[in-house]
């Protein structure tokens, strides 16, 4: 119960807003604030279901709240608190710094906000994996049980996904960006072609750092996300000048790739999952395999949505015949963690 827990309040998001886009005459249109308070109501609304099986669960506070809240506790949460704000740092302070950096800051800006967008809503999948592995990863780690099958699954998962959505998003940078903005130009466009692949870095961070979270490794965890935050800053300071918006998905991409990576060789010399080499040479044989289609399709003026079903199966087709994923690694990723 704890795994679906933690992703609750995202899930009931995601069904909230998404009704809201889709079908805006029959819930209202999603404006800032509404999203505001619906965010507040999702996720007061998963720690009072939190609270009542904890009550059904026979769990008894030892103070009345907020009494058992000591120093001790907030002492122990500090590092958590730390890498969520040196995370957000890392995923927002590119577009605080183009505004004011560049000649044309608020155009810039825009055009990589437009581009973030989309960016961010793709990495949901990743925060919802994240946060169903970290209770999971914890409990089994706790009892000393492997967890590296239910780690790989997820990387698996979540790689193949981002592979679709960063290779979409660079064959087919101009339709997705016109069919979703009004004033979409080829420059901005390019933005969002450059802006979607450091999804890849965010998977990696999303699997490898809830690992490091999940078994008590938060310390290091910071240290490199602390890095990446640096040499983030550095790249938008050097690059921002002189490129805007395109400096800033570059210097996204770098930092995030570099982060992901570091945090996934951390995994593997302390906690001892293996890298799983076979499987990237599967990683790179789908992204040929999806680049081919996309180019050929697009030269070829075949129509989008048939390119973006046919790169859906095509994937599907290559987990099938190379067995990276089957139905035992899919169950032992969402079945309940036996004690």
């Amino acid at each position: 119960s704890d795994a679906w827990l933690s992703v609750l309040d995202k899930t009931l998001m995601i069904l909230v807003c998404g009704a809201m886009l889709l079908f805006p005459l029959s819930f209202g249109i999603l404006t800032i604030s509404r999203f505001v308070w619906l965010q507040a109501a999702c996720l007061a609304l998963s720690v009072i279901v939190a609270l009542i099986i904890l009550m059904l669960k026979g769990f008894r506070f030892p103070h009345p709240f907020p009494l058992f809240i000591d120093k001790s506790l907030f002492k122990t949460a500090l590092p958590y608190a730390l890498i969520i704000l040196l995370m957000s740092v890392h995923y927002r302070i590119d577009g605080f710094l183009v505004e004011r950096m560049h000649a044309e800051g608020p155009k810039e800006a825009g055009m990589y906000a437009s581009a973030y967008r989309l960016l961010d809503a793709a990495n949901m999948v990743g925060f919802l994996f994240s946060s169903f592995l970290l209770p999971y990863a914890a409990r089994q780690f706790s009892s000393r049980k492997d967890i590296t099958s239910v780690v790989l699954t997820s990387r698996h998962l979540l790689i193949l996904y981002s592979l679709g959505i960063s290779l979409s998003g660079i064959f087919l940078g101009n339709w997705i960006h016109a069919m979703l903005y009004r004033d979409s130009g080829p420059e901005a466009a390019r933005i969002l072609q450059w802006c979607l692949p450091a999804l890849l870095g965010y998977s990696l961070v999303n699997i490898y750092g809830t690992v490091m979270t999940a078994t008590g490794h938060i310390r290091p965890f910071c240290y490199i996300t602390l890095v990446a935050v640096i040499l983030n800053i550095a790249l938008n300071l050097l690059l921002i000048p002189s490129m805007g918006a395109m400096g800033c998905c570059i210097a996204a991409l770098v930092s995030q790739s570099l982060c992901g990576i570091a945090v996934m060789v951390y995994v593997k010399k302390k906690i001892f999952i293996s890298f799983d080499f076979p499987a990237w040479g599967i990683y790179i044989y789908t992204a040929v395999l999806l680049g081919i289609l996309f180019y050929f399709g697009s030269s070829l003026a075949l129509n989008n949505w048939f390119l973006i079903t046919a790169g859906m199966l095509l994937v599907f087709a290559v987990i099938y015949l190379s067995r990276l994923l089957g139905p035992t690694e899919l169950n032992q990723l969402f079945r309940k963690p036996q004690l």
